[in-house]
Parts: structure tokens; sequence; C-alpha cells
């Protein structure tokens, strides 16, 4: 079988995962508004900070499996219910080089409301940009 598949220019190799609802075009457009945005945290105009949730949960496992030779391997990516997992909200401080991780038992506006308060006591005069998605729990009240 090995054989056969080599003869068809498979070659066994292990899967990379790539972002099933991943957009190039929202992400292109993304990269050129945030020009301006880096641009003022460099001259000190703000803050700039990079904000995103992050889940412990299983997912797919990569694994091995056959590919076309010269190819990359690639699996979907799923990702379990918010109530299956632990988050943690981690920052990036693009001014100040830094990141921290802040854990909570779960991602929902409650929590995220909690973050924002706690960044804005750590830069309580200053102007701060944040760059984050569009979770649903972002828009709570």
């Amino acid at each position: 079988m090995r054989r056969a598949l080599q003869r068809l220019k498979l070659s066994w190799k292990k899967a990379k995962k790539f972002l099933g609802r991943a957009d190039p075009e929202r992400r292109e457009a993304f990269v050129t508004q945030i020009q301006d945005v880096l641009k003022g945290a460099l001259e000190n105009r703000h803050v700039l900070v990079y904000l995103d949730e992050a889940h412990i949960h299983l997912d797919a496992d990569a694994g091995y499996g056959w590919s076309v030779c010269g190819e990359r391997l690639w699996v979907c990516s799923r990702s379990p219910k918010l109530s299956d997992r632990v988050s943690f909200y981690g920052l990036y401080l693009y001014n100040l080089g830094q990141t921290e991780i802040w854990p909570y038992p779960r991602a929902n506006g409650d929590y995220t409301k909690e973050a924002l308060d706690r960044l804005r006591q750590r830069f309580p005069s200053r102007p701060i940009q944040l760059v984050w998605d569009g979770a649903p729990y972002h828009r709570a009240a």
C-alpha cells in the first residue's frame, strides 16, 4: 500500500491546523487599517493593547497522514463550547513590549468588563487603543 501511495506522489507527513473560519480579505483590510494605530503608539499618542481570550480545551490532534509531495497536510481545527473550556485573557502591551495573562473561569461579558476595568486601572490617564476580535461578549453592556 505504501509503495502505491508513493507512486501517486503522496508522502507521509505531520498535519498542520488551519482556522476554518479565517477570511483573508478581512485580514488584509485589518492590516491596512492598523498602520495608523501602530504609528500613534510609536509616537506615544496612546497605549496600544492587543487583547484576546484563549481557551484551554481539547482540539483536533494534528497527527500524521498521506498528502501530495511538497504540500502541507492540513486538518480543520474545531472549537468546543465555551462552557467546556477554561479561559484566560491575554494582553500584549505594544508600547511596553510586554505580555500579561489574566486567568478567568470563562470568557463572558462580566469577565470582559472586569478585564477592561483592570486595564484602565493600569493606565488611568492615558488613551488606550484596544485591538480585539468580534466575540459577542465584547459588546456586552
